[in-house]
């Protein structure tokens, strides 16, 4: 469920402003960590010059330096939150700009990024600190010049807001949180009574490619309804190490530290109320817990290991699901981790360390957990650039990949075996199309019904499908398969 997509770039017309325009030659643009709007502008105007992805790079500059925690949320909601609204914030702002918005300087398109996003989504965040903090900011990045040009532009888009909410979309209403739209005073947008999709595409941020497939699925109070999920700071989950403690054992230490939790639906998992850096969590270092979604937690379970059992987890970065099996296992069995990737494989190797867990190799096993990648469309909100990223032709090139990596694997499993396979995609090519053409091709093979694992509600026809608007959690899925001590190969 948590590999991503190919990295490209983005193509001609693809909705995404400053990758799209930034190029520029010259020096890079300097590092400013002083603060959480200097460390979010570095990595914003750097984005397309730096390898890897906004995440990566936000978490590289946290650890040069020492920014207090409440810094650090800014800098992250400040990151992800333009990475996701891109579009809308550049529709806004280019119209309270008399020039074409690539030929305003890069440096500057930051700087009005930050500050619109503040004006428009920020509620901790008071107008006035919003513009005075942008303009400082021109001095800082060598283009005090631009300082009446910044506090003009960005005094015009407040100029459109109302301050009212309401929970009706319209051309006047931007979409919030939670189901709330912020009022402008103007039509800025699509009708969304006339164009529902090219008001959901551009309001909330998603490529009118993508927009238009879900809209064949979704009506559109549901689909304002996923991207409200998919643009809200994700929740923060938590799995315990049954191992080395009790999940009411660990509730009550976080209690004591002062952070506030509950439990998650699934057996060890639990709900921050609020992210917060890993280094908080009690005992982070000895491996008594990982950070880790309840989807993914669920495919662990699905596959339900037995201590003594000899396991496969093929596509295994960053290792949260193959320390699951470990644990499920209660260390008594043999367990193989493998990745594609050395890179990501490195991630695996911390988990095990960090966590107390061990791998071998087998060439056969009893059972295998498979999660392929994939689109990543049900964990958008986590992933802010992922939703940039992927192109149509990935439909149709990632489903032959899991054929691929789904036949290889399902040859090594030993009769009576199971084996699962999960992604964290909400399409259906990646998901239930791609089961029913391998069991056309492999009648060997046979479905067990998920709701004999997991919770009703979270299973649909035998298999497991969340989407977030639905179940408040990441979109993700994941079918059990079978292969009966009578079927071999």
């Amino acid at each position: 469920m948590n590999k991503p997509s190919r990295k490209k770039s983005p193509r001609p017309g693809q909705p995404h402003p400053r990758r799209a325009e930034n190029a520029r030659s010259g020096a890079p643009r300097p590092s400013l960590l002083n603060n959480a709007r200097e460390l979010a502008w570095t990595v914003l105007a750097n984005l397309n010059d730096s390898p890897g992805f906004a995440p990566q790079r936000l978490d590289l500059l946290f650890r040069e330096t020492d920014l207090p925690e409440v810094e650090r949320r800014l800098a992250t909601e400040l990151v992800y939150g333009i990475v996701r609204r891109e579009p809308v914030l550049h529709h806004l702002l280019q119209k309270q700009i008399h020039r074409p918005w690539s030929q305003v300087e890069l440096e500057l398109r930051t700087i009005l990024l930050l500050g619109g996003y503040q004006l428009l989504y920020s509620t901790r965040i008071p107008p006035h600190a919003a513009l005075n903090t942008s303009v400082e900011l021109c001095a800082r990045v060598g283009r005090g010049a631009a300082k009446g040009f910044v506090n003009g532009v960005l005094r015009s888009l407040q100029r459109t807001l109302t301050g009212e909410r309401t929970t009706i979309p319209s051309s006047r209403s931007l979409p919030l949180e939670h189901g709330e739209y912020l009022l402008l005073t103007d039509d800025l947008l699509p009708n969304p009574d006339q164009a529902p999709l090219d008001y959901f595409a551009e309001a909330f941020g998603f490529p009118r490619w993508l927009t238009s497939r879900w809209g064949e699925r979704f009506p559109s109070p549901q689909l304002f309804d996923l991207g409200f999920c998919l643009n809200s700071p994700p929740h923060m989950t938590l799995r315990v190490n049954s191992l080395r403690i009790a999940r009411d054992d660990y509730l009550a230490e976080l209690t004591t530290a002062g952070i506030a939790a509950s439990p998650a639906e699934t057996p060890l998992g639990i709900r921050l109320a609020e992210s917060i850096s890993p280094a908080r969590l009690p005992r982070w270092e000895s491996g008594v817990v990982s950070i880790q979604d309840e989807t993914a937690q669920r495919a662990s379970l699905l596959l339900a290991p037995q201590p003594g059992a000899r396991l496969w987890d093929v596509c295994a970065a960053p290792g949260g699901k193959t320390t699951h099996l470990a644990e499920l296992l209660r260390d008594q069995g043999r367990l193989l981790a493998t990745e594609v990737s050395e890179e990501r494989l490195g991630s695996i190797s911390e988990n095990v360390r960090r966590l107390g867990r061990v791998t071998d190799i087998e060439e056969n096993f009893d059972a295998i957990l498979l999660d392929v990648p994939c689109s990543n469309t049900g964990v958008l909100g986590k992933r802010p650039e992922a939703r940039w990223r992927i192109q149509p032709e990935d439909l149709q090139e990632l489903p032959r990949i899991q054929s691929g990596i789904l036949n290889a694997a399902a040859r090594q499993l030993l009769p009576g075996g199971r084996l699962v396979y999960s992604t964290c995609s909400i399409e259906p090519e990646e998901n239930y199309i791609r089961i029913e053409k391998f069991l056309q091709q492999n009648p060997n093979f046979q479905l067990d019904d998920a709701a004999n694992y997991l919770p009703n509600d979270v299973c649909k026809d035998g298999y497991m499908q969340t989407v977030p608007h639905l179940h408040n959690t990441d979109g993700a899925f994941a079918e059990y398969l079978a292969l009966p001590m009578s079927n071999v190969w």
